[in-house]
């Protein structure tokens, strides 16, 4: 996360973003990452039946946050049990002034203009 800010290039620093929303751009996504760079995790339970996490990640030295807001949305539907993540995420790059919060359909474009089209969605 400390490297999203980090690039000089306009178009470095939106594929440095894109990485945290898509983890085929980023290998693999793992809650083991190392701390580095002053980057500090806030993680909650707040709710356990259903399930609500609230989380903070922060990364000082390039004034980056992340807080998102995780539930679980279950129904039944004649013999199956539907499950939809729903919450929010908002992520800060205080030194470019990006601010990012994800709903339905995200759109992503720069100043510069590049652009991507993300849609987050349950699949069944």
């Amino acid at each position: 996360m400390a490297e999203a800010g980090k690039s000089a290039s306009e178009k470095g620093r939106f594929y440095n973003v894109m990485k945290w929303f898509i983890t085929a751009l980023n290998g693999s996504f793992t809650s083991r990452i190392p701390t580095e760079n002053g980057t500090r995790a806030i993680c909650e339970q707040v709710s356990h039946h259903l399930p609500v996490s609230d989380f903070i990640i922060k990364t000082d030295t390039s004034s980056i946050s992340i807080t998102v807001n995780d539930e679980q949305k279950t129904r039944f539907s004649g013999t199956q049990i539907l499950v939809d993540q729903i919450g929010y995420c908002i992520f800060e790059m205080k030194q470019h002034a990006l601010h990012v919060e994800l709903f339905s359909i995200y759109y992503i474009q720069s100043s510069t203009g590049f652009h991507a089209a993300i849609e987050y969605a349950t699949r069944g």
